[in-house]
């Protein structure tokens, strides 16, 4: 709420990049990442475009942009919706998206807002992955949703999308770090069969807590560029949100 005293402090880095293909095609990187501290809350949003969709990118751009300003503005205005209608203004607001970027909403759809008050709110359409590290480790908040193949997903403009919209809540009584990361770079972090945790998080954790948002940001580029192309062909995509209670 505007003019109340934070009882968190939150930091947030992201980096997103072409991936081989991209590079190799001389196409634009669809992922998109949008960040906006607003009087109600911090937001980050990560979509990713469909590749087969011209200029998607645009569309992710468009919807991580406005879904980051109007949570951040009116955060409790969405945590105290009911699940359907949650579902269905999400849908409307994502229209304004559509008329706003000319092109299709065919992105995937991560966000993940948190209050001044520590309250956390998160919602997930498609493939992608959300990760929560608290004191006991690392574990999985909302894991990829694929469609009948693998290799296929769920979108904004998915005609059947409003049963694929996923959103959860949580208040912060610890300090926790929230990962964001596009199918680029989520099988890397997390082997899904074994249910086991890429070293990465630790890695993740001290750079929050050592270094500021940009130098933490920019370190994560280097490492998207340098790492993780090696393993995916895929354009990738990674936000870190870390919530620390606040005189810690």
């Amino acid at each position: 709420m505007a003019g109340m005293e934070s009882k968190v402090n939150i930091k947030a880095s992201f980096c997103f990049e072409m991936g081989n293909y991209h590079l190799m095609e001389d196409m634009p990187c669809q992922d998109y990442i949008a960040r906006h501290i607003g009087g109600e809350a911090v937001v980050v949003v990560l979509c990713d475009g469909a590749g087969s969709v011209v200029h998607s990118e645009l569309a992710a751009q468009s919807v991580a942009e406005h879904f980051s300003k109007e949570f951040a503005e009116n955060f409790y205005y969405w945590e105290c919706m009911d699940e359907e209608n949650f579902r269905h203004s999400l849908l409307k607001e994502a229209q304004a998206c559509t008329n706003e970027s000319g092109v299709k909403n065919a992105c995937t759809f991560l966000l993940c807002a948190i209050s001044y008050e520590g309250r956390l709110l998160w919602c997930h359409i498609g493939d992608g992955c959300i990760f929560g590290c608290f004191y006991e480790g690392p574990r999985v908040i909302s894991e990829p949703e694929n469609g009948e193949e693998l290799n296929m997903t769920y979108f904004v403009s998915s005609a059947d999308v409003v049963e694929h919209i996923h959103r959860g809540e949580l208040q912060v009584d610890e300090e926790t770090m929230i990962v964001m990361c596009s199918d680029g770079i989520s099988d890397n972090l997390w082997k899904r069969e074994e249910n086991k945790f890429a070293p990465a998080f630790l890695t993740f954790q001290k750079w929050m807590e050592t270094y500021s948002e940009q130098e933490v940001s920019d370190v994560l580029g280097t490492n998207l560029r340098e790492v993780f192309r090696e393993k995916t062909e895929d354009d990738m995509s990674i936000a870190i949100m870390q919530i620390e209670l606040a005189g810690e």
